[in-house]
């Protein structure tokens, strides 16, 4: 007959508990993991939904000659600027726009550029087709403490957002 020994029993659940925490924190791992690669493809479609939705917006927008003559010439329409009154209403559109777009994909624009297409800079060029830039931030949503993240990027730890840059080439 079998008997069992007091010890045994304490040092199997010792080997038990022990096996059951790796597999508990990988598992953890591995939700974060996939936490961490969802939210950087929802921060790049983000990314391209604003910057070709502001490219779409300048398009039919009635200050777009103006902006493109102003970017053309040099004069930034950059949403980190302080001021930027040379670009025109065209430039405050177009950063309302992109905000608007980023809230709409539960994104936070950190920075809008709007400048002259490659395309079109040459030496006397007039109004011409723009390049949108945008930068955007969009929350991870990580299971494991998410108290802990801040409500905005750039106020704490960085694990919490993922950034993603995109550009558009308006048309002619």
């Amino acid at each position: 007959m079998l008997t069992r020994r007091a010890g045994a029993r304490g040092a199997a659940a010792l080997v038990l508990s022990g096996a059951m925490g790796a597999v508990i924190t990988g598992g953890v791992g591995a939700v974060d993991a996939a936490a961490a690669v969802t939210a950087q493809a929802h921060a790049e479609a983000a990314a391209d939904a604003v910057a070709h939705g502001t490219a779409v917006f300048l398009l039919g927008d009635a200050h777009r000659e103006q902006l493109s003559i102003a970017v053309q010439a040099g004069t930034p329409c950059d949403s980190d600027a302080r001021d930027s009154p040379a670009a025109g209403p065209g430039c405050a559109g177009a950063v309302q726009a992109a905000r608007q777009l980023a809230a709409q994909n539960a994104a936070v624009l950190a920075r809008l550029v709007v400048g002259p297409d490659p395309r079109d800079m040459q030496e006397g060029q007039g109004a011409g087709r723009m390049l949108v830039e945008v930068h955007v931030f969009v929350p991870r949503r990580l299971p494991v403490l998410p108290a802990t993240c801040p409500t905005s990027p750039g106020s704490g730890a960085d694990l919490c957002w993922v950034d993603a840059w995109s550009a558009a080439q308006g048309a002619g």
